[in-house]
């Protein structure tokens, strides 16, 4: 099963678990309904606006760059997203917008397919 990872929303508030991929999670706060984002070292907190208008974002920059034909997978993170602050702006490569792309656009059956995997996969000693 699935353990809840510490977020910044009130623990006790009850979670939903939206979407899940190797490195990146999505929970909804029932109670106060915001949205939070964790995709590697990143931890977003959104309102329901604040979230639709990232995911959007995401979304479109991810479609932008495959229509531009940029499809090879550059380790280099030449993918700029911008933020309010003018000194900081957080770049991801190829990979890492598809992976968050994904986070984003998982269907309730593609998640409890990729939360059986998750669940099924172990690590064993063949000794």
């Amino acid at each position: 099963m699935y353990h809840q990872q510490k977020t910044n929303v009130d623990m006790s508030h009850q979670i939903q678990l939206i979407s899940r991929t190797e490195n990146g999670v999505i929970y909804k706060c029932l109670e106060c309904n915001h949205y939070q984002i964790e995709y590697k070292n990143l931890n977003f907190t959104f309102s329901i606006v604040g979230y639709d208008r990232f995911r959007n974002y995401i979304k479109s920059l991810y479609q932008k760059h495959l229509e531009e034909g940029i499809l090879c997978h550059s380790l280099g993170k030449n993918i700029l997203l911008p933020t309010n602050s003018e000194t900081l702006k957080i770049s991801f490569n190829m990979r890492e917008l598809e992976e968050l792309f994904s986070l984003f656009s998982m269907k309730k059956k593609e998640q409890k397919e990729a939360d059986l995997e998750t669940e099924m996969t172990y690590d064993f000693c063949l000794n």
